[in-house]
């Protein structure tokens, strides 16, 4: 899972150039989290009870299952598109995310 910035200068937004199962998680965020810092913290908070037990989060298109030190994602309408990874993936993207946006 790769995922890097790409500054455009001091004129326009930055934005993120990733691989596939990255840009995945881009979509994730994009369409569940969006600027709502409270389906972010809702999320984070889950990341942290993983830990002990797994920790699932559904939203409009995806399903999120957190679990020891990973993650899958899951389109809820086409089992197909679907990516994994593991807990530190999640957060570099969901930062370099928000870097973006």
């Amino acid at each position: 899972m790769i995922c890097k910035r790409i500054d455009h200068g001091p004129e326009m937004k930055p934005t993120l150039q990733c691989d596939a199962d990255a840009a995945l998680l881009c979509d994730f965020f994009e369409t569940e989290v969006q600027d709502r810092a409270a389906v972010e913290e809702h999320i984070l908070k889950g990341l942290e009870s993983s830990a002990l037990a797994q920790y699932e989060a559904s939203g409009n298109l995806y399903t999120i299952l957190f679990y020891k030190n990973k993650f899958e994602l899951t389109h809820q309408f086409d089992e197909d598109i679907a990516c994994s990874g593991s807990i530190n993936e999640f957060l570099c993207i969901l930062e370099l995310w928000r870097e973006t946006h």
